[in-house]
């Protein structure tokens, strides 16, 4: 007896195509850079920099690593509104308060 995977039909609104949408336990490195529209190369440092869980290769009988949904659930998450306190230091506190064509 095989076990089938549940599949939710979604609308896609600007277009009205249906989606198909299958629940998955776990993503390839590349999948899951690309949920976040990155590359895999992102999500290699994400892993390497212990930003995100994985299941281990050795553990999977093939030669990546696979990111549990439970991550990608978590890292959603962490979004918020924005606001200067979470701008960190690409945005310098003295050029905000500074309107523009001021210089230093």
């Amino acid at each position: 007896m095989k076990a089938e995977a549940k599949v939710k039909q979604v609308t896609d609104k600007p277009a009205g195509n249906i989606i198909n949408v299958f629940p998955r336990a776990a993503y390839s490195m590349s999948d899951f850079s690309a949920l976040f529209g990155r590359s895999e190369s992102w999500g290699y440092r994400m892993m390497y920099e212990g930003k995100v869980k994985v299941i281990p290769a050795t553990e999977l009988r093939r030669g990546s690593f696979m990111v549990p949904h439970f991550e990608v659930e978590r890292l959603l998450s962490l979004a918020r509104t924005y606001s200067d306190d979470i701008a960190g230091p690409a945005v310098p506190r003295k050029k905000q308060a500074k309107g523009k064509g001021q210089h230093e």
